[in-house]
């Protein structure tokens, strides 16, 4: 008897459950959001290390690391060598030159 009043309940309600409108999708975005995300190019560059490798080469480049092919603050990285780096910016190619005066340095004290 329990099967046989399970099975109508079940035979009932599923019409019901078909006919309603499915809930939102909680992971799409709200009506009228516009994603304006645009990385845009940093106004300037500076490579703080390097390391000229045959196999593979980095630099630290805005205080972050990269290698060929790698993407910094909307440059694209195309080589790495002894002169510095060769960004490509929006269309145009530039060389970024390793800066001299990062390190450390000896100070003398008065003893």
């Amino acid at each position: 008897m329990l099967k046989y009043l399970t099975s109508l309940l079940f035979i009932v309600a599923c019409p019901i459950t078909y006919g309603a409108p499915l809930p939102a999708d909680p992971t799409r975005p709200v009506a009228g959001y516009q994603n304006n995300l645009v990385v845009k190019a940093a106004e300037s560059y500076q490579v703080s290390w390097l390391r000229v490798a045959k196999t593979a080469s980095r630099a630290v480049v805005n205080g972050q690391r990269v290698s060929v092919g790698d993407s910094v603050d909307g440059a694209k990285v195309i080589t790495i060598s002894r002169d510095g780096v060769t960004l490509m910016i929006g269309a145009q190619q530039k060389l970024i030159p390793l800066l001299q005066n990062v390190g450390f340095s000896k100070v003398k004290s008065g003893k």
